[in-house]
């Protein structure tokens, strides 16, 4: 295969590459936008960010590798690795979380850093608006650009909320803009279970509807197991996800593994296989 071959593809796997996540959202396969969830705020749902009355600093490491049935595949063995840093301060009037992420994979490298902030819309509402610069770089390539994402959250009850994102509402990359709902149902205080799904509006439905469900158990006081899985027509991706989290008031430990099938071109399928590590002080 050509230089030239090799790198059209990655660029192509670089142009549809999935989204940051934290590792609690790899242990759902990514479900949560309607979870009322802190660190993910500049990565998944700004909005519930508007609840929270404290400061949270969060640190994340990831790292996996992608493997092939065939040698065609430019990512076949190649490792992917992924760091995080957050700081989210949401005491006083003013609610707002910073991020930055960096992710390789092979030749590519995608750096982002992010900015949400959020606001209540009566007791039991909010809304939120996350502002976010990535840089891919590929060989000696460069692409910058400048997105925003504007997210909802309502509680209807103890047991039931549901939330809102559009990423990209302006198409600054019209391949990236899609509206996704999510819901969440808690039962009895130790399991609840969550789903996404959503499309990019601007194409054929049948060609980007995404779905994403989980489930969390609570074994123990502040220990948790999830799983979920997932399918994104538009990403041409499918996988599930793993993994288990100790929350207590002032430390959570998350662990979260997801294993990904993604189709780069012309049918050829690399699998994805990633764990992810973090540690979130709040205070």
């Amino acid at each position: 295969m050509s230089k030239i071959s090799i790198f059209l593809l990655i660029f192509s796997f670089s142009s549809m590459a999935t989204e940051f996540e934290t590792a609690r959202l790899f242990s759902t396969a990514g479900a949560g936008v309607g979870s009322i969830l802190m660190d993910e705020a500049t990565v998944l749902n700004p909005a519930p960010l508007a609840f929270f009355n404290l400061t949270s600093v969060f640190l994340q490491k990831s790292f996996g590798e992608y493997s092939a049935d065939g040698n065609d595949s430019p990512l076949n063995g190649r490792e992917a690795e992924n760091v995080a840093a957050i700081i989210s301060d949401a005491k006083g009037p003013f609610k707002g979380s910073l991020s930055y992420f960096k992710q390789s994979d092979g030749d590519i490298v995608r750096k982002r850093i992010s900015i949400a902030t959020a606001f209540p819309f009566g007791k039991k509402s909010s809304i939120g608006i996350t502002a976010r610069r990535t840089t891919d770089e590929i060989f000696d390539f460069e692409d910058t650009y400048y997105q925003f994402v504007v997210g909802a959250f309502h509680s209807i009850n103890q047991y039931f909320s549901a939330g809102l994102v559009i990423v990209d509402p302006i198409s600054t990359r019209p391949k990236d803009t899609k509206a996704i709902l999510g819901l969440q149902l808690v039962y009895g205080d130790f399991i609840s279970a969550m789903v996404d799904f959503g499309a990019n509006w601007v194409k054929p439905l049948n060609e980007t509807f995404l779905y994403r469900g989980a489930v969390q158990f609570m074994i123990f006081k502040d220990l948790y197991v999830r799983g979920g899985l997932y399918k994104d027509k538009g990403l041409n991706e499918k996988g599930t996800g793993v993994g288990i989290g100790w929350v207590s008031p002032k430390l959570a430990l998350e662990i979260g593994m997801k294993n990904s099938e993604l189709e780069i071109i012309n049918g050829q399928i690399d699998k994805k296989q990633e764990t992810s590590f973090s540690a979130s002080y709040r205070f």
